[in-house]
């Protein structure tokens, strides 16, 4: 199944937008992995030692928040045609 993959600011400077092809019933959990296969040695962009999004990191599913600072979204089945956001949640002001 394909699912579509934004990453607000792009991680490695170059790249927002991808397309997965994910086995029916993947998860979110397993969408980070591939994107961390995609992007290599710069996979430390976006996950930690136990292969999970760095907390700085926001999902959203088809524009709904599912993230959760405990990692709870890393279950949650995706569906083809789903839209993952990955919005890297940065202060200032």
């Amino acid at each position: 199944m394909e699912v579509a993959v934004k990453i607000l600011p792009p991680a490695d400077g170059k790249r927002q937008d991808f397309k997965l092809n994910l086995p029916h019933g993947s998860t979110v959990q397993d969408a980070v992995d591939e994107l961390a296969r995609i992007f290599g040695e710069r996979k430390m962009l976006l996950i930690n030692d136990k292969k999970k999004l760095l907390p700085a990191w926001k999902v959203y599913l088809n524009e709904q928040l599912i993230s959760s600072s405990n990692g709870e979204y890393s279950n949650k089945v995706l569906n083809e045609g789903d839209t993952l956001m990955l919005l890297l949640a940065l202060a200032g002001g």
